[in-house]
């Protein structure tokens, strides 16, 4: 078995969707960004870039202790998909 490649982005149209909410964020359009979220949150609620967006809706939003969860797991999700290799460099910075 080949092992698949680890994912940060959802795949296809996610991605998109996710690059789009992003812009709108980024522009303060935090309305035109909200919908998109909320549907690539139920579809990828894994995704550490979901994760991050989703947070820094919430935190825009004023929701704050809820953009620290979705940004710390965002965090530690993105830690997990890297190789062991990685992860003992990045610890041994800290």
């Amino acid at each position: 078995l080949a092992a698949s490649p680890a994912r940060a982005m959802p795949p296809g149209d996610g991605a998109t969707r996710l690059r789009e909410a992003a812009a709108a964020l980024d522009e303060l359009r935090i309305e035109d960004a909200e919908a998109p979220l909320e549907a690539l949150g139920q579809a990828h609620p894994d995704d550490p870039d979901v994760r991050w967006e989703r947070a820094m809706l919430r935190f825009l939003r004023g929701d704050y202790a809820g953009a620290v969860r979705d940004g710390a797991a965002s965090v530690v999700r993105a830690t997990a998909l890297r190789s062991a290799e990685e992860r003992l460099g990045t610890y041994r910075i800290f």
